[in-house]
């Protein structure tokens, strides 16, 4: 699917997948297009950082 969304929505090329909804939250949803979005790196821990509290208190 990187193919068809090459780019990051900051510009970059996007290199990464990120789940909208979490697996963790919804693994129903870990294939369905609709949950995806293409991102660059640093876009892509930016908002995986945030979403995830940097990994505190989230097991």
């Amino acid at each position: 699917m990187l193919e068809e969304h090459p780019i990051c929505d900051c510009g970059a090329v996007a290199v990464e997948v990120h789940h909208v909804i979490s697996v963790r939250e919804r693994p129903d949803l870990r294939l369905d297009v609709a949950n995806l979005q293409y991102l660059c790196r640093s876009c892509h821990s930016r908002i995986t950082a945030r979403t995830q509290a940097f990994g505190r208190g989230m097991r």
